[in-house]
């Protein structure tokens, strides 16, 4: 029992970080027992070994709290204690604590107005405990090294100050590609697939604007989306731009089987996100030999080769891209010779500027 690596992962339950640790467990060494702390909304999900010792914690603050009291209480000093959450313990530890961090929403300061009222409050909440309590932490482990650059100046703005002990290393389940052929769309329903949940970086709202101005020109490529049910206001979008023609399909959340399936139904990946602490999308559509169009950003360069790229804030330039790719000419503005500028001007007057009148 000496030796033990536990693995927090409370609130790890839908998206990348549950892929994540979908991955981890499936790799968990057979002669090594499973100690385990996970969000019981994961429960019907992961696949637990038989000898694993997990338990699952309620989505409750009060629950929390309880379960970090009692594993502190029950750790030893030999122990690993990983939390894969991306917050350092609450409590200390006597062993030695690595913090996953996967969220950039934590180290970041930027304005949180796009997110919803509790969105914003877990953000703050989150944000003051992870700066706050950071000291406890013996590692941090990142999955880019534009992520790691960044997450150092967050951490101390003080050079002289010692700077933590980071270490990149992503890290994702294989995709096995049928008979390992390279990536050909054997059905293509999608055009484009954007995997991706329904927070406000992820930039859903300037992607509508894109494929909107796409109608206005008569250009109307299909979009499917992974946004939850539950995200009304996103919904009513995406029934308002059906209206009008445009072709946006929601899949809902899916299973990471199901989303394999997905992409190898689309014809490409569009990932128009502001902020990535990994992008884990990017890495599966690379693994796949997928056509990629993403924001022009680090942590897009960091983890694979994008087809085309955008300016993320500007819905024109996703529009561009989409064109690009699709093999559809941009028109450029025409330049005129100084006599068509004189012209307009003088067609204003009455006479015009082959009039014979001085």
């Amino acid at each position: 029992m000496n030796n033990r690596v536990i693995i927090y992962a409370p609130n790890v339950h839908t998206g990348g970080g549950l892929v994540l640790l979908q991955g981890l467990i499936e790799a968990w060494p057979k002669n090594k027992r499973l100690f385990a702390y996970f969000d019981e909304r994961a429960f019907n999900i992961l696949n637990i070994p038989n000898n694993a010792q997990v338990t699952w914690v309620a989505p409750r603050i009060i629950n929390r709290m309880k379960v970090e009291m009692s594993l502190g209480a029950g750790s030893r000093d030999s122990d690993v204690v990983v939390c894969l959450h991306s917050l350092p313990p609450l409590f200390k530890f006597p062993g030695n604590v690595i913090v996953f961090l996967q969220n950039r929403n934590l180290v970041e300061k930027y304005s949180l107005k796009k997110f919803t009222l509790w969105q914003a409050a877990r953000i703050s909440i989150e944000r003051i405990l992870g700066y706050f309590l950071r000291h406890r932490v013996d590692e941090y482990i990142v999955q880019t090294n534009c992520f790691k650059r960044d997450f150092e100046d967050w951490y101390t703005s003080k050079p002289e100050l010692k700077k933590p002990n980071v270490k990149v290393l992503p890290f994702m389940k294989s995709i096995l590609v049928k008979d390992n052929e390279p990536y050909e769309v054997q059905k293509k329903i999608w055009d484009f697939i954007y995997v991706a949940d329904a927070l406000a970086h992820k930039n859903h709202i300037t992607l509508f604007d894109a494929w909107e101005e796409l109608a206005k020109q008569d250009i109307f490529p299909s979009l499917a989306l992974t946004i939850d049910m539950s995200e009304t206001l996103l919904l009513l979008k995406i029934k308002e731009l059906n209206s009008m023609g445009v072709k946006i399909t929601n899949l809902g959340v899916l299973s990471h089987e199901d989303m394999i399936e997905k992409y190898q139904e689309s014809g490409a990946l569009i990932y128009p996100s502001l902020r990535e602490s990994f992008g884990l999308p990017l890495v599966e559509a690379s693994s796949l030999g997928m056509p990629i169009l993403a924001s022009e950003l680090d942590f897009v360069h960091d983890v694979c080769r994008p087809t085309e790229t955008f300016d993320p804030s500007s819905h024109r330039s996703i529009t561009r891209s989409v064109k690009a790719f699709l093999n559809i000419d941009e028109q450029i503005q025409l330049i005129n010779p100084p006599i068509k500028f004189l012209e307009y001007i003088f067609s204003r007057t009455d006479e015009g500027i082959f009039s014979d009148n001085e």
